[in-house]
């Protein structure tokens, strides 16, 4: 590259990945299992009742990188898949940490 003096990684893109998701995509070898999250996943699973009861709930789900934030959500989505209909899923971008 022009006024490049280093070496510079370069990507292709050759097709559509089966990932859904950044999570997936780092996962695609599997997960351990999850260790100590019954009571968060509890409290999830709670508040997915009794918004299917009519209630409507929010469940706001933050803290540091690396924490199990991705896969705390995926237990919870294997424990309620069944009575599923339509899935919405939102990341940040990890390219915008300090914006809104």
């Amino acid at each position: 590259m022009k006024g490049v003096q280093e070496s510079v990684r370069v990507w292709r893109v050759v097709g559509p990945g089966a990932a859904v998701d950044r999570f997936e995509s780092a996962t695609h070898e599997g997960v351990t299992p999850l260790v100590g999250r019954e009571q968060e996943i509890g409290l999830l699973v709670d508040r997915w009742q009794l918004a299917r009861a009519g209630s409507g709930q929010i469940a706001l789900l933050v803290g540091e990188p690396g924490i199990g934030k991705s896969r705390t959500m995926r237990a919870l989505r294997e424990r309620v898949s069944d009575r599923v209909e339509v899935v919405l899923q939102y990341q940040c971008s990890p390219y915008a940490t300090n914006s809104a």
